[in-house]
């Protein structure tokens, strides 16, 4: 009995939270505007989960979670082209910071600006989710058209590696959709240059 009203308050806290976290960020957003709507004591939110960052993280985790089932519904268009199937999933993503705002300014600030007691547990969900969306994008990568030098995890590795310098560039930055948008065209652009430098005849292609 007492494990079932736990989880129920836990419920209850990890939705109020989303709102508030959502509505205000990290810094601004308090645990006591939390508890009344959760419909718990104060105490019960430190009791369950420690601290307010570790509050943050786990609705970070949460909004997560959410985001990779969305994910995978995505329906691709039948191109082999990569750069294409990328496009579609930034817009993809536009679209669904549209229809879940709290999950995305949570998501953002989670991977831009979490609180220094939760970055490791963050950037290790970021190393997974970005292993993760790489294979998704370039498992099937046409290989026709690589210098024989490299492997097709030669490429898969490279590419990651250029996402992480992408990660490193713009992630520390304040991150919002708009800007997110802004730099869409030069990262396909950049990740174009990459592959393009392990194709055949690429001297005539870049």
């Amino acid at each position: 009995m007492f494990l079932n009203k736990e989880k129920s308050s836990r419920t209850k806290i990890l939705e109020a939270a989303l709102s508030e976290f959502g509505t205000y960020g990290y810094k601004e957003a308090s645990t006591n505007r939390i508890y009344p709507i959760a419909g718990v004591s104060k105490g019960t939110i430190f009791k369950i989960f420690i601290s307010k960052s570790m509050l943050f993280y786990e609705v970070y985790k949460k909004s997560l979670e959410r985001m990779l089932l969305h994910m995978n519904e995505i329906s691709y268009s039948n191109t082999r082209d990569i750069f294409e199937k990328i496009t579609e999933m930034i817009l993809w993503k536009l679209e669904y910071s549209k229809k879940h705002p709290f999950d995305t300014k949570i998501l953002l600030e989670g991977t831009g600006n979490p609180p220094r007691e939760i970055k490791s547990l963050v950037a290790t969900h970021l190393r997974d989710l970005t292993k993760l969306s790489m294979r998704m994008f370039f498992e099937d990568i046409p290989m026709d058209n690589i210098r024989d030098e490299f492997t097709k995890e030669d490429v898969i590795k490279y590419v990651e590696i250029a996402v992480a310098g992408i990660q490193t560039t713009y992630i520390n930055r304040e991150l919002d959709i708009d800007y997110l948008n802004s730099i869409r065209e030069d990262t396909i652009r950049y990740l174009k240059t990459v592959v393009r430098g392990m194709e055949k005849n690429n001297e005539k292609r870049i």
